[in-house]
C-alpha cells in the first residue's frame, strides 16, 4: 500500500488488492482516516528513488536478482 501526500492533500494511492468496483479500496480508506486522527501512526518514507540514489550499482543489482528469485512472477517483467 503507498499514499503520496503533498502539502495540498492527497496525490496518489495504491493497494496490491484486487479491489475493481470503482473509488478506493477499503484498505487505503483505513490508512487514510488513520492518517487524519493519529498521523504518527503512519510511517513516512522518501520514495525509492531517492533511497538508492547514492548507493553503489551494484547492491539494487543484487537485491532485484534476490527478489526475482523469490518472486518468479517477475521474470516476465525483467525481460521485457
Amino acid at each position: 500500500m503507498q499514499i503520496e501526500l503533498d502539502e495540498t492533500g492527497v496525490v496518489d494511492t495504491t493497494c496490491s488488492c484486487p479491489y475493481d468496483h470503482g473509488g478506493i479500496c477499503k484498505h487505503r480508506v483505513a490508512v487514510l482516516l488513520t492518517y487524519i486522527r493519529d498521523p504518527d501512526e503512519i510511517s513516512q518514507r522518501p520514495p525509492v528513488s531517492e533511497l538508492v540514489a547514492d548507493t553503489d550499482p551494484q547492491q539494487p543489482r543484487t537485491l532485484l536478482v534476490a527478489l526475482v528469485e523469490r518472486r518468479a512472477d517477475l521474470v516476465e517483467r525483467i525481460e521485457s
